[in-house]
């Protein structure tokens, strides 16, 4: 069909140039070419569509009937195609994705800018949200999880590095106070936690390795937030201890407002994904974000 397109649009080329050195190098192709499609034409339609001789060319009495009534749905497929080709080329379409805050704020949102500036007519509602994502409903497109808690039916590409936890506090919190030496020590401490209200309200757990076993410590504070920013606010305010990702308390350990602890004893949690059902690859739009988003190293 394409083939027979182009022969289509290079026999209209010919007929509105009435010369066929012109018209092969507006179609960027050679003399003997174009005289060869020509010919292929007249000869599946069992008509003349041309007069030529060796100094003039003219359309036939068929030729420029064929041009009335063929030309301008020619002419209309071609818009079809270079709009197709556009949309291909433009991708469009809204895409909503549930996510923590954490993941939009430090993964999310710094991979996708550059994205949205390429892509103006792509629509990304974000929402916000510690819970499992429930593709199943429909009333998301996609998810980011941990890759401990992605389900299994799920199609998934991996955003980010296995995730580095820190144990902080702020040095006015810890004036006058003994540094936690192990995860037992933290009874000890106003700790600021945080809720997970997707997953029954429940508080957060925090994790360590001590002498090569997995520790969990159900920690007490007078503070919790449902928002992990809210947790890292407070421990920079000197209300507390707070168990963090490492990029995410990395600016405030380098300026000075929150210490380090017990390094060699917080864990490393899996890295994140973008979970998805399969039917999305097809997407255009959603393929480039995925490649926008895709984890290198």
């Amino acid at each position: 069909m394409q083939e027979r397109l182009n022969n289509l649009h290079a026999f209209m080329v010919v007929a509105r140039e009435q010369n066929i050195t012109r018209a092969a190098n507006i179609l960027g192709i050679s003399q003997a070419s174009l005289s060869q499609i020509i010919s292929k034409m007249e000869h599946q339609l069992g008509i003349k569509l041309l007069h030529r001789t060796t100094r003039s060319l003219a359309l036939t009495e068929a030729g420029e009937q064929f041009i009335t009534l063929i030309g301008p749905a020619v002419e209309e497929i071609q818009r079809g195609l270079t709009q197709i080709i556009d949309t291909k080329n433009k991708p469009s379409g809204t895409f909503r994705i549930i996510a923590d805050d954490f993941v939009i704020h430090s993964l999310f949102w710094p991979k996708i800018q550059g994205y949205l500036q390429e892509h103006p007519n792509i629509h990304i509602d974000v929402i916000s949200d510690y819970g499992d994502a429930d593709l199943s409903k429909g009333n998301v497109d996609a998810g980011i999880s941990r890759g401990d808690l992605i389900a299994k039916d799920m199609d998934t590409v991996q955003i980010s590095a296995p995730v580095n936890m820190v144990l902080v506090g702020a040095p006015m919190y810890l004036q006058g106070r003994e540094m936690p030496q192990k995860p037992k020590d933290l009874v000890h401490h106003e700790c600021i936690n945080q809720r997970l209200p997707k997953q029954g309200g429940m508080l957060y757990t925090w994790k360590f390795m001590h002498k090569k076993r997995e520790v969990k410590i159900h920690v007490n504070g007078r503070l919790t937030f449902s928002n992990i920013h809210h947790v890292l606010a407070a421990a920079e305010a000197g209300y507390g201890l707070a168990y963090l990702p490492c990029s995410l308390v990395t600016p405030a350990i380098a300026k000075g407002s929150l210490v380090a602890m017990m390094a060699d004893q917080c864990v490393t949690l899996p890295p994140y994904y973008i979970c998805f059902p399969k039917r999305l690859r097809d997407s255009i739009g959603f393929s480039k974000l995925l490649d926008v988003l895709r984890h290198e190293g």
